[in-house]
């Protein structure tokens, strides 16, 4: 959730990629932010998986499904109402106060689904809309285009993945009882089985975004593959928590594997991806540079992903309040965060600072402000207890 933060504060730093454009800009920050994209929201559908099942095993179906109800549901519900109006003003605000080319862009161009309808229109291979094709045009755009979740997707991808555990349930507790049975899941050759398998949706992905990492649709009904890319994650992480790996098994060389992504894989998956660096043609012929692209990005998430895990096992195993506040904090932060980062980001746009200044200081005012608003309005509220539950006095 935190990792969101940085990156969708920082987007304004980068040239044309945001509603808001800072005079300093480097692109040289599109490598952070291509690395964190690539792994972030896969390890938060796979620990969102994990927990799942510990609770189901803990509590039963039903209160896991009422859990998810009140900490997912009712906190999407109340954000298509009050988070997202306020998303959509903060950014109506930026474009129509911003003098970048994205502003003008936004206001006069046609979109890329306009351009196509035209120049099909004027080669008369498309008949101009009849009143019937438009109210299917409208429907259509409702449901597949129309912005409806913006940042908040993940939880509306969340509820149908916990319907879908629901329906298995009855498989899982007969096929999963044994954890003996789950071995190949408490080991890194797992890796083995789930890069390919998510290669197979990544493959589906880059057409309409050109970006490095998985798709990403805030739409009623997504393409099919996005949240089956992201139900991979979360089902690895329900059966690995049902394999009982006490011990860490998965995750042990997790030096090796950060290591091994971050330096090897990363800049191979993203020169097969983009060809930034100009050498993929010395590698591998043309035809097959999407496949390896497919299969490095794949990799890069999951040995990240695994890595993370094994990296907080050891480091933070012991209870530290600071961390457990802020923990309990980032749900709250990552919902309101846009709302608030795109004023500040336009409030500072044109301060003759540099980069490295100007950034650190955008993020270190943004999360005061919203560790400040939990700590006022919401910890110790009905706010704070719909989120995070009943917390103890101290």
């Amino acid at each position: 959730m935190l990792l969101g933060i940085v990156l969708h504060g920082g987007l304004s730093f980068l040239p044309g990629m945001w509603l808001v454009q800072d005079q300093s800009q480097s692109l040289l920050l599109g490598l952070p932010f291509a690395a964190i994209h690539g792994f972030r929201m896969g390890l938060f559908f796979l620990v969102s998986g994990f927990f799942t099942a510990m609770l189901w095993r803990r509590r039963g179906l039903r209160a896991l499904l009422l859990h998810r109800f009140r900490r997912i549901f009712l906190p999407l519900l109340l954000g298509l109402v009050t988070i997202i109006p306020a998303t959509n003003l903060a950014g109506w605000f930026a474009l129509k106060n911003s003098p970048s080319p994205i502003s003008q862009a936004t206001e006069s161009a046609p979109t890329e689904r306009e351009k196509i309808r035209n120049v099909l229109e004027s080669q008369g291979l498309l008949k101009p809309v009849e009143e019937r094709e438009r109210k299917d045009s409208r429907l259509h755009f409702f449901l597949h285009e129309f912005p409806l979740f913006h940042h908040l997707w993940f939880l509306w991808y969340l509820c149908w993945m916990v319907i879908g555990f629901a329906l298995l349930a009855p498989l899982l507790e007969r096929f999963t009882s044994n954890p003996e049975k789950l071995g190949l899941i408490r080991s890194p050759l797992a890796l083995l089985v789930m890069i390919p398998l998510t290669a197979v949706p990544q493959a589906f992905m880059g057409h309409t975004q050109n970006h490095f990492g998985p798709d990403t649709s805030i739409s009623l009904v997504p393409p099919f593959y996005i949240p089956a890319y992201y139900a991979l994650f979360f089902a690895f992480g329900v059966l690995y928590f049902q394999s009982n790996d006490g011990k860490g098994t998965l995750s042990w060389p997790w030096r090796s594997l950060m290591a091994v992504s971050l330096v090897l894989v990363f800049p191979l998956a993203l020169e097969f991806t983009n060809h930034p660096f100009g050498f993929a043609g010395q590698l591998l012929p043309e035809g097959m540079h999407k496949i390896a692209a497919c299969l490095l990005q794949a990799g890069f998430a999951w040995m990240m992903c695994l890595g993370l895990m094994g990296a907080f096992r050891e480091k933070m195993d012991q209870h530290n309040p600071a961390i457990r506040y802020v923990s309990d904090a980032s749900y709250w932060l990552y919902l309101v965060h846009i709302p608030v980062v795109i004023p500040l980001q336009w409030l500072i746009r044109d301060w003759p600072l540099p980069l490295v200044i100007k950034l650190p200081l955008l993020l270190v005012s943004l999360t005061a402000l919203l560790l400040l608003s939990y700590h006022l309005l919401v910890r110790r509220t009905w706010i704070g207890r719909l989120l995070n539950g009943i917390r103890k006095a101290g």
